[in-house]
């Protein structure tokens, strides 16, 4: 039960929206969760992230590090949290810029995709760089999403301007 309002609570507040590559196509897109929620039973869940300072105080808390770089593109400014939950661990770093475009970067140990992102892609690749499998997601103009597995790690990549697949695969490289 305790899986299932978890996942629910998940669910419900990974709220979507952006404008894609060149177009003002609405996808849907992972945001950051607000301090608690509203099921659609009206029940409030407690928010299961917790803002960190730092990639070191994330790590303690999560049990595990996250290396990210320092910015990507134009995006340089970062907020850090961790979710510590029965089939979740999790550390994730949005990066802001100029505008409303974010990139989300999320390494964890759970089941199934980490991304938080349920668009429907109309272009999925899968790379394979440096021994990892990288699947990369995106629409006709540029590519969104990158999902791979480290390990025992799950990990993704999501720019909300989209970039080429070389672009990202080389920001992949440098997440560990």
């Amino acid at each position: 039960m305790k899986k299932k309002m978890i996942v629910l609570a998940l669910c419900t507040v990974m709220a979507f929206s952006f404008t894609a590559c060149g177009g003002n196509k609405k996808e849907t897109a992972p945001t950051t969760i607000a301090e608690e929620t509203e099921t659609s039973s009206g029940a409030e869940i407690a928010n299961p992230f917790v803002d960190c300072q730092t990639l070191e105080e994330a790590a303690a808390q999560a049990g595990f590090d996250l290396s990210v770089p320092d910015s990507i593109g134009d995006y340089s400014e970062k907020v850090i949290q961790t979710a510590k939950e029965d089939g979740l661990d999790l550390i994730q770093v949005f990066y802001t810029g100029s505008g409303e475009a974010k990139v989300l970067v999320r390494k964890g140990i759970c089941e199934g995709d980490i991304s938080g992102d349920y668009t429907v892609y109309e272009k999925e690749e899968t790379v394979t760089e440096e021994g990892i499998e990288i699947t990369l997601k995106g629409d006709s103009e540029c590519m969104h999403l990158a999902l791979w597995t480290e390990g025992e790690y799950k990990f993704s990549l999501y720019v909300e301007a989209g970039m080429d697949s070389a672009g990202m695969v080389e920001i992949v490289k440098m997440i560990k």
